[in-house]
């Protein structure tokens, strides 16, 4: 374990700030021997001040990027970002291949796949009462990073299985369930707030940043397929865009 240093209390500086800084020191020295930082109470012990000058310290880093929180488990050394290029859109390949980059591991789970009444947006652009509802989480090292919610023709849930979900990008789920020839497909992204519901699943708190992406699957005669959205963690993911001249 790395030696605090010893805190100026006659310093112009703020002590959360030397706090800070010697933490950012702390990160770097340990980073590679540990992934769970220090809690609050040693916190507490090493720098010999209150509880709410540490959390002041921690959150600057957790703004800066330098931690982040996982609720009810702890604080952690923040990893490289995810680089995702924005033309990979929902492309399960592309957002591995990033993941095996930065050496790490992904995993992709389905957490619901079921038959549901349109919503009045989703029926109005499906024209469908009833579509297939395909929701899948993407974990990196453990840690829920990707959250995807998807609606599908119907035919789609007798047409696969959980398992294949896990491992296909939309248009192929389309494709392999069905035979539609998916088009193209056409991707808004946007910064957005976590709602509860998402934040529980991203294990994140309500109002941590997103980065949304909306997408929309079309055939041919330029007709909807498949319309849903993607919620990436702000704190793990970075979106690349390439520009040509």
């Amino acid at each position: 374990m790395s030696q605090p240093v010893k805190i100026d209390r006659n310093s112009y500086t703020p002590i959360y700030i030397q706090i800070r800084e010697d933490l950012k020191r702390l990160i770097e020295e340990e980073k590679a021997h540990r992934e769970q930082f220090y809690s609050d109470e040693e916190l507490v012990q090493m720098y010999g001040v209150n509880r709410l000058t540490v959390r002041r310290a921690v959150e600057k880093l957790v703004d800066e990027g330098y931690l982040y929180r996982v609720r009810g488990v702890g604080t952690f050394m923040s990893s490289p970002k995810i680089n995702m290029p924005a033309a990979g859109g929902t492309n399960l390949n592309s957002f591995e291949e990033q993941c095996r980059k930065a050496g790490k591991v992904c995993v992709v789970k389905v957490t619901e796949m079921k038959l549901v009444q349109a919503p009045p947006a989703v029926q109005a652009v499906l024209q469908r009462d009833e579509v297939c509802y395909l929701e899948r989480l993407r974990y990196v090292d453990q840690i829920p990073m990707v959250l995807d919610k998807f609606y599908f023709p119907a035919e789609v849930m007798a047409g696969i299985s959980k398992e294949a979900c896990c491992h296909l990008k939309m248009p192929e789920i389309l494709n392999k369930a069905t035979g539609i020839v998916p088009s193209y497909a056409v991707m808004e992204a946007e910064a957005v707030l976590a709602t509860h519901e998402d934040g529980e699943k991203l294990q994140i708190s309500v109002q941590d940043p997103l980065l949304l992406r909306k997408m929309r699957i079309y055939l041919k005669d330029d007709s909807t397929a498949v319309v849903g959205k993607t919620l990436n963690r702000g704190d793990l993911f970075r979106l690349i865009v390439r520009v040509s001249y």
